[in-house]
């Protein structure tokens, strides 16, 4: 007898299909509710709410610093100049590190982000 006998013969991409088909569903549902579906920017922590869901909060360590890197740009600061100000002021990565420019104009690039995970779109230049 074959290990498989009684399993039904089902196309392996349309059960792909399928499968990936229910698994956009439900994030497209889930981020309707308002569910944060990524990874929380700098400034920002991943959360629950009292349903459940996963939401995003402002972190009280790197929120102001992350403002007030965005400030100095908007004063005419260049790049380099905020990562050694933000160095000073002990801005990390994840892993401990510094921020290069490159790093440092994406998030002053990012878009602001509400606690409640509604996107503001930025509308002036870093």
């Amino acid at each position: 007898m074959e290990p498989h006998a009684n399993t039904p013969e089902v196309d392996i991409n349309t059960f792909y299909k399928t499968i990936s088909a229910k698994g956009k569903a439900v994030m497209k549902q889930r981020r309707s509710q308002g569910e944060i579906m990524h990874k929380a920017p700098l400034g920002y922590k991943n959360a629950r709410d009292k349903d459940g869901r996963s939401i995003l909060v402002i972190d009280p360590k790197t929120y102001p610093l992350v403002q007030k890197a965005k400030d100095l740009r908007a004063q005419g600061m260049s790049i380099r100049k905020i990562c050694a100000v933000m160095e000073e002021r002990g801005l990390r990565t994840q892993r401990g590190g510094t921020f290069g420019p490159s790093s440092m104009l994406k998030i002053l690039k990012r878009q602001s982000v509400h606690a409640q995970g509604a996107i503001e779109r930025s509308s002036t230049k870093p």
